[in-house]
Parts: structure tokens; C-alpha cells; sequence
């Protein structure tokens, strides 16, 4: 390995080691230049600007150390020459104005008087503000779908306002934004909680509260600070400027923008397979004359938040029934994704915890949450906010936890402790929703408990205690071959072929198979899904990994061509093989990357490929809370598949097409809160008010 390498480079910064950075910077944009940015940033070679250690000694120095690069790179192409000095520039531009918004962002968040309040009152204020958001919210919602007669399970993800956010855009943001905050708020307290002690407070209303609406502005802005400086760094962004009376505007828009989409419509795409999944169990259920209906709890009453331990125990197995619909499916997704490990899998601190145990922690709270609420809203007078978020102490959920379910003691704590959000926290408040005060007394907001997203929660635990599913892949690949061995006109090779190459290497081939007299080449990928920009590329990586696989398989296949086809259990039409007889795929277990092209190798996941094959009818429905209607119905191809078919659908699957023809492109600005910081703005797609996912049903299998 050369020594000229980012390490190298960071180190030499680090130090400001002046001739050291120059020939690092040279010569690394001598070998990289189209990732040399990138490579920079996920290295960790420069200050992050919203870190509290950045040093603008460290980026006059750097900015210093380019300018003599440039001078280095001219004496042997002046292009490139030109084009380090462009990309430098931009990326220097980028640290300075996500710094600069970045102080005024801490000057003002320190200089707000909420932080004078008592650390309890300012946690128990901000998850009130999260209750009350989805309170509200959930009244739009329910005039919106006033007769509107048909659900696709996508209703709060639709943009109905001039600001193109939908309600589950203000819902998230808000719990990141009020994270962000508690976060900080922790950080001020940390250094004082010597001088408090516990007290409970009932003027906890967020409204009417200048502070407060200060606050969440600001918090808003740090969040929207912290997504952009994210995805410029992990998704490669890139400017241009633009003058707007007088004024100018940097907008950062991403490099492939079909490539963007398709992974923003990768996200909705798994919320609406679970909706037609839960809506199909629904019918399945009403049609056995099973009532799966909300329980209806109207008669539940108590005085104080803590007597809700004192129920019937009948009021919450009967929420747990209800909700077993929708984590059944949820399980099903978990086993797609992680495969018969997810059964023996252990995660927590002592690796004592099964993913089953997890399952049942989340149902016990939604039940809680679901029965609390009831209550609480149907006593709230919008005067006083207290009871909509109470506080319980960590004995208290534990023990009735462990009652219901008949767990132990220690078991229901280890289990309920995954969920507390402390300071320093592991996970986010999606993943922890029971907000530590002191001692053992924790918030709980029915909202932040309702909204868990489960295979989210379990893909972030398998990530964090790295859990290792490679097995699944091997799984993957016999589930497929065994699936698709039930289509005519896909010849599925079942047979081992491994053997070492002519390069000297090993090779196995994962799935080769033959259809339409082309030979199909699969590379399968087993996966965790990904929810941020830096999970994202990781698995690209991998992605990319598989692509450069296949191609090695395809041009050792040509070469050798007779010694795989003696390994073939298949009849296959070729005396010698050539490039064009073949289509490489690489299949996945997730939808991040399906539709994507990648040096001429199809991207692609399991449920589109079977489903191609295998259920090429797309059914136009009307779908109502408990019955759907048939409207009509089309196929993907008509008598028999052709590779012409195959190959266009492998572009643009179907479950992703009505998606993307729905995703309108939105610019994201970034408020400024003195007048002499700059204007950012970074592109963004949210779905159209008119959207509808193809008005059908697609079975994600």
C-alpha cells in the first residue's frame, strides 16, 4: 500500500505538518479525484463543523496546504489542476456556511431562558409538545379521510400544505427536533444535577410559551443542519448558485437524481407493503367472522395516570390481540431480512435477550400506551396538559410488564430497560420512547410508544450489538432457488458449481439459471436494512461488492466455459457462451437499490424477482377499513415472459413505479437566523397530494 493515504492525511493535519498535507493532498487527487471528497469526509481528515471541538485554525491551514496542491497539480495537468481547486472550494464553501449557521444556532440556543427551568419541567414540556403535535395531527387526518372512502396506508405521508410536509414529516421531525433538545438539555443538567432533586410539575404545557416556540425553531434548525451536513458528506451532493434579488443561494441537489428516488420511494414502499399486509390479514380475519377491530376501552376510567396498573389485565391482552396482526407481519419481514437467525439471535448488554422477548416488550407498551390514551384524551380540555404525559417510575412498568406476561422480575427490567432514553443515550427516541428524569422515574408519551417502528428497532439492535446474519444469505439463496423452481419458464440450476479459476481464485456461482434462452447470472446479498445516509452507503459497498462478483463470474464463464457447463444440471443451448447471452443480477433481501444499473448488472430484490416470475397479476383495488373491492386488474406479461419483459421490469419494478410517478421535487431551505448568514438549500421529493401507489395491491412475498 502506498503512504500516501487518508490516515496519512489526517494525521498530517492533525499535526499541521505543511509539507506532509501537500503531498498527501496531491497525490491522493492524483489516484481519487471523482471520490476524493467523499474519501475525505468519511475518513474524519477535517473538523466537523458542528462539533463543539472544530478549529478554524484546522480549515485555514488545510485551505492554505490546497492552495500550494493546486500549484503542484498545474506543473502536471492543468485540468485537474482546475478541478481540485473547484472541488476544494465547494467543499471548503460548504464547512464554513454549515458552520456559521451553526454558531448562530448555539448562540441563540443558549441564551433561551427554557434551560432556567428545572430539568423535569423541561423534559416533561418537551414530551408534552410531542402528544399534543400527534393530537392534533390526528384530527387533520380524520377530516382528510372524511369521506374520501379508500385507504392506502400512506395518508400522513402525502403533502397537503404550501410547505409540501406531510403529517408524518411534521410527526417525525418533531420527535427529532424535541431529541435534539432533550439531548442538550441533558448536557446543561449533567453539570448541575447536584442542585436539583425530583419534583413533580403540572404547568407543562408547551403552548404560549415564547421560549418554547424559540426553542423548537432553533431545535428544527440544528436538526435540518445536522440531515444536510449528513447527506453532503455520505451522499456526495454537489452545489450550484443561484441569484435571487440580489441574493445568493446555494443548492445542493444529488449527483444521480433517479438513483435518489428510487431509494426515497424504497421507504414507502416498505410502509405500504405492511399496510396491504395488515389490510389483507384484516379481510382474512373479518371473513372468519374474527372481530379485529380496535377494543373498545370506552369504559376504562381511573383518577391518576398510576392507576392504570390497577386494570383488569383483560383491558390490555385485549390491545395485545389487536396488535398481534400487525407484528406477525412484522416478524415475517424480520425473517425475510435476517433469516431463521432471527430465532436464536441474543442482543442487550449481556446478550441475554431474545428478539422475541424485544417483540413482546414493544406489544406490552403499545397496549399501555394505547389504554393511557384512551383515558387521557378523552379527559383533556386542552387547559391541562399534564396527564397526557405522566410520569411512572421504572419499578412500576416493570412489574406490571412481568405480571402480565408471567416473566421474572430481572427479565422484565432487563427487557424494559432497552427502551429508556437516558443521557448518552445507545439509540434514538424511535427506538427509546421512556425518557429518563431521575432516579427511577421516567416520562411516558403514549406517542413516542405508539410510533415504534419494530423491524427499524430490531435492524438498529442487530447493527449496534453487531449481530452477524451472514448465514441468511446462504438461506437466501436456497429459499430462492426452491421458489423459483415453481415457474416454467425459469430453469433453475440446482447443482454446485465451484471450482478454482483460471486467475488462480476460487469461484462459486450462487444461482445460474436459464430463461428465454438467455443464461441468467444471480448474485445474491443478504442485507440489513438502512435509515440514515452513512447505513445507506455501507451497504451500497456491498452492493458493489456483489456487482464486481458477478462480472468476475460472467467473464470466468466465457472463458471456461465448458467446465461449468459439465457442473450444469440444466440443458442449455450454448457452444460456447458469449456476453450477450448473459444477464447478471444481483438480488438483495432489501429494497433500498432495486431498479439501479450498475456496470451493466441489474439491482433487484427477491420480491420483485418471484414476483415476476411467479404472480405477474396486478390487481386494481379500492380498499376500506374492513373490505376491498376489486376495480381490475392487469399483468405484468401476457401468455409468457420474455427477457425483453424482464429486463424492464429489473429498471423499474412495478411496486416502485406508481411511487416515483408520485415524488415531487421540493427545495429544502435552511432558516437563517441572523441576517448575514448564508442561504442553503438542499433538494428534496415528497409525495404528490394527488398521489396513489397504482390504486392496487402489490403482494411483497
Amino acid at each position: 500500500m502506498t503512504q500516501y493515504d487518508y490516515s496519512n492525511l489526517k494525521r498530517t493535519i492533525a499535526n499541521q505538518d505543511y509539507a506532509g498535507t501537500v503531498k498527501n493532498l496531491t497525490e491522493l487527487y492524483i489516484k481519487d479525484q471523482n471520490k476524493f471528497l467523499n474519501r475525505i469526509l468519511i475518513n474524519g481528515c477535517l473538523p466537523e463543523p458542528l462539533s463543539r471541538k472544530f478549529k478554524n485554525e484546522t480549515i485555514d491551514f488545510f485551505q492554505l496546504c490546497c492552495s500550494t496542491a493546486k500549484k503542484k497539480l498545474q506543473e502536471i495537468n492543468e485540468e485537474i489542476a482546475k478541478k481540485f481547486y473547484m472541488d476544494i472550494s465547494k467543499l471548503i464553501i460548504t464547512i464554513k456556511n454549515i458552520k456559521k449557521l451553526n454558531d448562530s444556532n448555539t448562540s441563540r440556543l443558549v441564551s433561551n431562558d427554557f434551560f432556567e427551568n428545572p430539568f423535569v419541567k423541561q423534559v416533561r414540556i418537551l414530551m408534552t409538545f410531542i402528544e399534543c403535535q400527534y393530537y392534533y395531527s390526528d384530527i387533520e387526518v380524520s377530516q382528510l379521510l372524511e369521506g374520501k372512502g379508500s385507504l392506502n396506508g400512506l395518508e400522513r405521508e402525502i403533502s397537503n400544505n404550501e410547505e409540501h410536509i406531510s403529517n408524518a414529516d411534521t410527526l417525525e421531525s418533531t420527535v427529532e427536533v424535541v431529541e435534539t433538545i432533550t439531548k442538550f438539555a441533558y448536557y446543561k443538567f449533567d453539570m448541575l444535577k447536584d442542585k436539583q432533586s425530583y419534583k413533580n410539575y403540572n404547568d407543562v404545557s408547551p403552548y404560549d410559551l415564547p421560549n418554547v416556540e424559540e426553542l423548537m425553531h432553533l431545535g428544527a434548525h440544528r436538526l435540518s443542519l445536522e440531515e444536510a451536513w449528513e447527506r453532503y458528506k455520505f451522499d456526495e451532493l454537489d452545489f450550484q448558485i443561484y441569484n435571487n434579488q440580489g441574493e445568493n443561494f446555494f443548492y445542493y441537489k444529488t449527483p444521480n437524481q433517479d438513483r435518489y428516488m428510487k431509494e426515497k420511494a424504497a421507504k414507502f414502499r416498505y410502509q405500504y407493503r405492511e399496510f396491504t399486509e395488515i389490510m389483507t390479514q384484516i379481510r382474512k380475519e373479518h371473513e372468519k367472522n374474527t372481530s379485529i377491530s380496535i377494543p373498545d376501552q370506552t369504559d376504562i376510567e381511573f383518577n391518576k395516570p398510576k392507576d392504570i396498573f390497577d386494570l383488569d389485565d383483560e383491558k390490555f391482552l385485549e390491545y395485545k390481540e389487536y396488535l398481534d396482526i400487525s407484528f406477525k407481519i412484522f416478524w415475517d419481514e424480520l425473517e425475510e431480512e435476517a433469516g431463521s437467525t432471527i430465532h436464536t439471535i441474543k442482543i442487550g448488554e449481556h446478550k441475554n435477550i431474545k428478539i422475541k422477548e424485544v417483540f413482546l416488550g414493544i406489544e406490552y407498551l403499545m397496549s399501555l400506551a394505547l389504554v393511557y390514551r384512551e383515558v387521557s384524551y378523552k379527559e383533556f380540555d386542552e387547559i391541562n396538559f399534564s396527564n397526557l404525559t405522566p410520569v411512572f417510575t421504572i419499578k412500576e412498568i416493570s412489574n406490571h410488564f412481568a405480571k402480565l406476561h408471567n416473566l421474572s422480575t430481572k427479565k422484565s427490567v432487563e427487557i424494559i430497560e432497552l427502551f429508556i432514553f437516558r443521557s448518552s443515550p445507545k439509540f434514538d427516541l424511535f427506538s427509546q420512547p421512556l425518557v429518563h428524569l431521575m432516579d427511577d422515574k421516567i416520562v411516558f408519551t403514549p406517542q413516542l410508544v405508539t410510533q415504534m417502528n419494530v423491524p427499524r428497532i430490531v435492524n438498529k439492535y442487530l447493527s449496534h450489538w453487531d449481530i452477524d446474519i451472514s448465514e441468511k444469505g446462504k438461506e437466501l439463496e436456497r429459499n430462492l432457488k426452491e421458489i423459483m423452481k415453481f415457474s416454467s419458464y425459469f430453469d433453475v440450476n440446482t447443482e454446485t458449481v465451484e471450482f478454482e479459476a483460471y486467475d488462480g481464485k476460487s469461484v462459486e456461482y450462487d444461482l445460474i439459471a436459464l430463461f428465454d434462452n438467455k443464461l441468467i447470472l444471480i448474485e445474491l446479498k443478504s442485507l440489513k436494512r438502512s435509515f440514515s445516509p452513512k447505513e445507506f452507503r455501507k451497504r451500497e459497498k456491498e452492493i458493489l461488492y456483489g456487482v464486481k462478483q458477478v462480472n468476475r463470474r460472467e467473464d470466468i464463464l466465457i472463458k471456461e466455459w465448458n467446465q461449468v457447463k459439465d457442473m450444469l444440471d440444466i440443458e442449455v443451448p450454448f457452444e460456447q457462451i458469449k456476453k450477450e447471452d448473459i444477464v447478471k443480477i444481483v438480488c438483495t433481501n432489501i429494497f433500498e437499490f432495486s431498479g439501479r444499473v450498475e456496470e451493466d448488472v441489474y439491482v433487484t430484490d427477491t420480491s420483485s424477482l418471484t414476483k415476476f416470475f411467479l404472480d405477474p397479476k396486478i390487481e386494481k383495488i379500492k380498499t376500506q377499513s374492513q373490505s376491498t373491492e376489486i376495480l381490475g386488474n392487469y399483468k405484468l406479461w401476457e401468455n409468457k415472459p420474455t427477457i425483453i419483459e424482464l429486463v424492464e421490469f429489473l429498471k423499474l419494478p412495478i411496486a416502485i413505479k406508481g411511487i416515483l410517478a408520485g415524488l415531487k421535487e421540493v427545495p429544502r431551505g435552511i432558516l437563517r437566523i441572523e441576517k448575514d448568514d448564508p442561504n442553503i438549500v438542499f433538494q428534496d421529493f415528497t409525495l404528490d397530494q394527488d398521489f396513489n401507489p397504482h390504486s392496487h395491491i402489490l403482494k411483497e412475498k
